[in-house]
């Protein structure tokens, strides 16, 4: 953890994690990535009791919302969630898939979990990830 990083977990409310692809490549600019995205999501989500309350996919990074997960601390969901799809995603020859840490920013209130969500939904949108808000 670089020097004088604190992370503020174990408070109970959810957290804005945005982490990006090594060296902003869009390693998942696909269909078939963002799918193994979505499952290994999912599966994090059930074996570690992970709440999502909404993601951002972009071919160069993502960004989750997310609970403190129940059975583990943030930051080994978060590592599971970031291991798993790059063992599956790995091109032959590639030393690395992600950047290797997270910014976490704790969403405290209603106002800025809105804010959040309203930043991953516009920002597909602006990027051109989807055609519409709705999608």
């Amino acid at each position: 953890m670089p020097k004088g990083l604190v992370r503020y977990q174990k408070w109970g409310v959810f957290y804005f994690i945005p982490f990006s692809c090594y060296r902003r490549q869009p390693l998942l600019g696909s269909n078939a990535a963002y799918n193994v995205l979505e499952l290994e999501l999912e599966a994090v989500r059930k074996r570690h009791g992970l709440v999502d309350s909404g993601k951002g996919l972009m071919p160069e990074h993502v960004h989750p919302s997310v609970g403190e997960p129940l059975k583990v601390s943030l930051s080994l969901a978060l590592q599971v969630l970031k291991q798993r799809p790059s063992r599956k995603l790995k091109r032959h020859g590639q030393t690395h898939f992600w950047k290797r840490r997270y910014y976490d920013f704790n969403v405290h209130n209603e106002q800025k979990r809105a804010e959040k969500l309203r930043y991953m939904h516009r920002n597909s949108v602006m990027r051109g990830v989807v055609k519409k808000l709705e999608d």
